[in-house]
């Protein structure tokens, strides 16, 4: 019995994740699963060198991770560097969002002004044929270049 190990025991071993170890079971044929597995209870029970070749290590060679408290130590400052950068480069980001919005903004409100600006025109026209006066053809080209200026800023909102 000292050749089966438990799932947990060859996650010590190996040095691998548990998803790591289930993973190798579950793509084990049948016959290999009654060759390398058996039901110790309710425990699942694997070949020990089985599990070691297929993951790679060499059979009777046990790599159990070790930390001492440098490790710790260095492993903790690094990733504290590493949230560091991230939170940086996080607030770079907001703030080029940030940049742009207020680019869309101004141009949202040129947009705006614009509009008005045809409106008012659209009415001065309105009632200039109302009164009997005639569009003439400059009018109604200016009329259609702010037109298409307008078109022009709403895609590059957009």
């Amino acid at each position: 019995m000292e050749d089966y190990i438990t799932t947990r025991q060859a996650i010590e071993i190996t040095g691998k994740s548990e998803s790591t170890i289930r993973r190798i079971i579950r793509n084990l044929t049948t016959s290999e699963k009654s060759q390398y597995t058996i039901m110790k209870g309710r425990s699942l029970m694997l070949d020990r060198e089985f599990i070691l070749d297929k993951i790679g290590a060499e059979p009777g060679k046990v790599s159990i991770r070790t930390f001492d408290a440098q490790t710790t130590f260095d492993t903790q400052r690094d990733t504290i560097k590493h949230l560091h950068w991230l939170s940086e480069k996080q607030s770079d980001t907001i703030s080029d969002k940030d940049e742009t919005i207020k680019e869309l903004m101004a141009k949202l409100l040129q947009v705006q002004n614009d509009l008005k600006l045809l409106e008012m025109q659209a009415q001065s026209l309105k009632n200039k044929k109302e009164a009997g006066s005639g569009l003439n053809y400059i009018e109604l080209f200016a009329v259609l270049v702010l037109i298409l200026a307008l078109a022009y800023l709403v895609v590059q909102i957009v």
